[in-house]
């Protein structure tokens, strides 16, 4: 079935169910949707200031700005993106393309980001905002790799998650990331009280830039080039599949038998 027969279909264009396919490209459209706006807001909305000396009260200021003016706008623009997916994908696409093991590893962990990132959005933490996606992607990455076909992008993005999500604890654990707040006497009071000091903002220079690829890339390759193998039923194809059928063949006497 075709990608345009698909996006009818997610559409409420077309009559029938959308597969596994469009489900992934959704992923990726609300990838684009929340990244994008984190993007915007964070890198060229009102950029981080630059120069030779990061840290200090300049960045403060900008850090107690951006905290104070815009993270709840993006964080309610991320709501409505990732419950929006799963609310659309419900209605719209195959049950078993929306409600199976992969996807609720996803759903889990991005749960445990979303619950960090609002902690973390109501005391200031900066670190609660980026760190938890990096594992998200990391664990989900990795786990989507081991349990669907044809995982070779997935195993690719889990890769790169686990290496970014190193150099971010590294760089938490040790105040060397892209602008570090400290030491407290030289922040603002108000954000001094809420962030405290050595608080890494981001542990590279385009930390959500890079996020956002994550999340989107992989997921539009994995949709443009056929999803995750699908089954005769439109459904994504997980490892065991093959097994099963061979076994239920060798007990047919090689035929697979038909619902």
């Amino acid at each position: 079935m075709g990608a345009i027969q698909q996006a009818r279909r997610l559409l409420w264009l077309d009559d029938g169910m959308a597969n596994g396919n469009a489900f992934m490209a959704l992923t990726a459209l609300s990838g684009l949707v929340g990244w994008g706006a984190t993007v915007v807001a964070i890198h060229l909305f009102m950029p981080m200031p630059s120069g030779a000396a990061l840290g200090g009260p300049e960045i403060g200021r900008w850090a107690k700005t951006v905290m104070l003016e815009l993270k709840w706008p993006v964080t309610f623009i991320w709501a409505g993106a990732w419950f929006g997916r799963f609310a659309w994908g419900y209605l719209r696409v195959e049950r078993g393309a929306v409600l199976n093991l992969p996807n609720a590893v996803w759903f889990g962990t991005s749960m445990v980001a979303f619950a960090l990132n609002l902690y973390g959005v109501w005391v200031s933490n900066p670190e609660l905002v980026w760190l938890p996606w990096m594992a998200v992607f990391a664990i989900s990455y990795l786990a989507t790799a081991l349990l669907v076909e044809r995982s070779g992008i997935y195993w690719l993005a889990g890769i790169a998650s686990t290496a970014l999500l190193a150099h971010g604890i590294y760089s938490v654990l040790t105040n060397t990331g892209y602008a570090v707040l400290g030491p407290a006497e030289t922040l603002p009071p108000a954000l001094a009280a809420s962030v405290g000091p050595n608080t890494v903002l981001m542990p590279l220079p385009f930390t959500y830039v890079i996020l956002g690829l994550l999340q989107v890339v992989p997921m539009a390759i994995d949709a443009a080039r056929g999803g995750r193998q699908l089954t005769e039923s439109g459904l994504p194809a997980v490892r065991g599949d093959d097994e099963e059928d061979s076994d239920q063949a060798d007990a047919a006497g090689g035929v697979v038998p038909s619902d």
